[in-house]
């Protein structure tokens, strides 16, 4: 499980590196229920996360090992 939060007025594009192997990364709800696929602005690719954060708005975001 993963949260990023935006503080700012505008949206952002977090990245993230991981030190771990991740296979999947699915936004989710803050209660950790996945969101529908297709929903949210999450990017995996070798070994790091791409995450769009709306304005003042908090993101989580669930790895799959």
């Amino acid at each position: 499980m993963l949260r990023l939060l935006n503080p700012t007025d505008e949206p952002v594009t977090a990245a993230v590196a991981l030190g771990f192997p991740v296979r999947a990364a699915r936004p989710a709800r803050l209660d950790e229920e996945p969101l529908a696929s297709g929903s949210g602005g999450v990017a995996l690719a070798a070994g790091a996360l791409s995450v769009e954060v709306g304005a003042h708005a908090l993101c989580t975001v669930l790895l799959e090992p």
